[in-house]
């Protein structure tokens, strides 16, 4: 059998499992995971959110894969498929970052690049509408809830404000 993205979803399920039933690291993570994913793995940390229990994501230039390429192994039909246009726009991690994000007690971090060629700002605009906002005043309670950043540079550029703000969320768990 060939791997596909869902093959990865049940990986850090697993791997979550493996750590969690570790008297080691139980008391370490307590219950407080974040799933943290650049690109394939934004869009396989989305995917695994409420399967995991995680309460945080932090999503660098999350990628969006249309529902044909579900089941589809990694591979030369899956890039051929993902680069097919505009076939992000049937993603359905938008529907399941909406839903990941409506209850309190969950935080996402989200950042896109300016000038990604790959994951681009159509992408990182539909996520980021596709999150319920919080109101100003809840924002202001809970300024972690939801983040938004845009960073210069492209898709494999990291900047001193991305990892800031990765790791001033990280450092709530």
């Amino acid at each position: 059998r060939l791997y596909t993205l869902e093959d990865r979803k049940r990986d850090l399920a697993i791997a979550e499992v493996a750590l969690l039933s570790d008297p080691r690291f139980s008391k370490v993570f307590n219950g407080n995971v974040a799933l943290v994913g650049n690109s394939m793995g934004g869009n396989v940390a989305i995917m695994a959110a409420e399967l995991t229990g995680a309460r945080g994501l932090v999503l660098s230039a999350p990628a969006a894969y249309s529902r044909s390429t579900e089941g589809v192994p990694l591979g030369e039909e899956f890039s051929r498929m993902i680069r097919t246009s505009a076939s992000w726009m049937t993603s359905r991690r938008f529907g399941e970052l909406k839903k990941y994000s409506e209850p309190k007690g969950r935080e996402v971090l989200l950042i896109g690049s300016e000038h990604d060629a790959v994951v681009f700002r159509g992408i990182i605009d539909t996520f980021r509408k596709a999150i319920k906002h919080p109101s100003e005043d809840e924002q202001r309670r809970d300024p972690y809830r939801l983040k938004t950043l845009v960073v210069p540079g492209g898709h494999t550029d990291t900047t001193k404000e991305e990892v800031k703000a990765v790791t001033e969320m990280l450092a709530m768990y």
